[in-house]
């Protein structure tokens, strides 16, 4: 799971309450194992731990007990790496437009008797990419 906290501010979270260990690897630390980021337990078994990122496309993974690679399936989309391995994918700070809601009737060009349009809307701020990786 990944969700902002703050403007460039995100947690990431796993639930593995038997877990010994769980560090997150991924591009925004070029997936070196010195510089994993170390997730913390809590009393249910919820492991988290928060970064600060800016707006791009990133890949993570958690790695369980220095052994197990386990993708985050509510992140923002999965794909496999050179190793066959599953990944994931996060994009930040990338607002889309719902398409439905584009073109003329979003600018006031209507025909008679059609309802009234929807004021165009962001839809977030983490663009999810699962059918990108299907």
């Amino acid at each position: 799971m990944v969700r902002q906290i703050h403007e460039d501010e995100w947690e990431f979270g796993i639930y593995l309450p038997h877990a010994s260990c769980v560090e997150l690897l991924g591009s925004f630390n070029e997936w070196e194992a010195s510089r994993a980021v170390a997730l913390i337990r809590d009393d249910r078994g919820w492991w988290r731990s928060t970064s600060r990122l800016c707006a791009g496309e990133y890949e993570f993974c958690y790695l369980v007990d220095g052994g197990t690679w386990l993708p985050d399936y509510a992140a923002g989309g999965l794909r496999r790496n050179a190793e066959g391995r599953w990944i994931s994918q996060l994009s930040i700070g990338v607002d889309s437009i719902d398409e439905r809601e584009i073109g003329d009737e979003a600018h006031g060009n209507r025909s008679e008797g059609e309802a009234e349009p929807k004021p165009l809307r962001r839809t977030g701020s983490i663009r999810y990419s699962y059918l990108r990786t299907l």
